[in-house]
């Protein structure tokens, strides 16, 4: 990690990227660790110490700390340094259950723990940059830790739970592809509701496609032309073609 000038505890945010990044997606980055920061603190803010290019070098550390730093030693600068240390473990324990469990981690879900919105970007950013995501606190003492993902660990993790979430949507329960006395009106009807709820997203577009795979399989070729007729009728067109073009 590089030196500061500060001689205060920071956090290390290095993108290592293959691909040029997306500014949008490093703002949202950005945005969700001040985010998560505020709602794991209680109201605390994150300020930017410094900011590198190169691989992108973001330096972050707590508010208070870049406000008083001649306050050192006293309960201001004890809480800012014990409240970003804490900040960093609950960043590195949501990494490692995302990486080990995706499904049942919490990633990309509508209920979220705090904290995992920004490991949800670490890992959107790491698929669309192929790039390597580093986290890594500093002490004022120059202890080191560090947390990782991987280009490819990010994108079994937005695979898995990409796969789990179409499995929900398909199980037997919701839409089962059986012969044409099963009326597949009242499940084209929902699987449309679902996916036209949020719009043309990643997630969206995932789950039309492996929908559409499975109607293959199960050669229901009419129930394809049926979806994507659907799909235009409720305004979804990118999604519609999508189906077409599968």
């Amino acid at each position: 990690m590089k030196e500061t000038e500060s001689g205060i505890p920071v956090l290390s945010l290095v993108i290592r990227n293959s691909i040029p990044l997306d500014t949008g997606d490093v703002g949202a980055l950005l945005l969700a660790f001040s985010s998560d920061y505020d709602k794991t603190t209680k109201g605390r803010n994150l300020s930017i110490v410094s900011l590198q290019n190169g691989s992108l070098w973001v330096v972050l550390t707590d508010a208070a700390l870049m406000a008083a730093p001649y306050l050192a030693g006293t309960i201001v600068a004890v809480t800012g340094a014990n409240t970003l240390l804490d900040f960093f473990q609950k960043l590195k324990n949501l990494l490692a259950k995302a990486k080990s469990d995706p499904v049942n981690s919490g990633i990309f879900q509508k209920k979220r723990k705090a904290g995992m919105k920004s490991i949800e970007r670490m890992v959107e950013t790491a698929v669309k940059s192929r790039a390597q995501i580093d986290v890594t606190y500093r002490s004022q003492d120059g202890e080191e830790l560090t947390v990782s993902v991987s280009s490819d660990e990010a994108s079994m993790i937005r695979q898995t739970v990409d796969s789990d979430t179409v499995n929900q949507i398909i199980r037997p329960d919701r839409l089962t592809i059986e012969k044409p006395q099963i009326s597949m009106s009242d499940r084209i009807n929902q699987t449309i509701e679902r996916v036209s709820k949020d719009g043309v997203t990643d997630d969206t577009v995932a789950i039309v496609e492996l929908l559409v795979d499975v109607l293959k399989e199960n050669s229901a070729h009419q129930v394809i032309d049926t979806l994507a007729d659907r799909l235009d009728q409720a305004g979804q067109f990118e999604l519609a073609q999508v189906v077409r073009n599968r």
